[in-house]
């Protein structure tokens, strides 16, 4: 009893508070590794440039190269307001679910000569849940850079998994080729 009680107090004590920083710093590890390939893709920005086919002044083939760009230049600052959405998220999840063991709680001191093993049960349930709601609040920090220039952009970010496995350009999924996602047809 007492290695279970001490584990989910240690749980809610050590990891809640770094879920958070763990997640903004894979965000940032994510954003350093864009500004390489941004770097990279420098020239070939040039060249998107300098085709001649496209209508405008870049065409089709820089449109992508403009996305990048911008996909780099606003990550933090949506990573940022990820960060904020994530913790009023949390709050409110964390209220509901303080609400719903504050009603569970007097049930199991009330049921007998058991009442510390359905308490203590009950305290580890409760830091696995809090744990769980962080981490998937705090998701945000890392979903809200990634799919905010996939709505601006109309193209469909590459599924975990998905229908389209044999015929992944069917409705937009990823290119075959490439790798990269295609344009939704409209």
């Amino acid at each position: 009893l007492g290695a279970v009680a001490f584990l989910a107090s240690t749980g809610i004590l050590l990891l809640l508070p770094l879920i958070p920083l763990i997640r903004f710093m894979i965000g940032l590890a994510t954003w350093m590794l864009q500004v390489f390939e941004a770097l990279i893709a420098i020239p070939l920005v040039a060249v998107a440039h300098l085709r001649g086919d496209d209508d405008g002044l870049a065409g089709q083939s820089a449109v992508l190269c403009y996305l990048l760009i911008l996909q780099v230049a606003l990550r933090p600052a949506l990573m940022v307001f990820g960060l904020l959405g994530g913790l009023i998220i949390f709050l409110l999840m964390l209220g509901a679910v303080n609400q719903l063991v504050a009603l569970a709680i007097p049930a199991i001191l009330d049921s007998g000569q058991i009442s510390s093993l359905w308490f203590v049960l009950v305290t580890a349930a409760y830091a696995l849940l809090v744990l769980g709601l962080a981490n998937a609040s705090f998701k945000l920090i890392i979903l809200l850079p990634d799919r905010t220039l996939t709505w601006l952009s109309g193209l469909i970010p590459p599924p975990a998994a998905s229908a389209n496995t044999l015929n992944p350009t069917a409705a937009g999924g990823m290119n075959a080729s490439s790798g990269t996602p295609t344009p939704v047809k409209r």
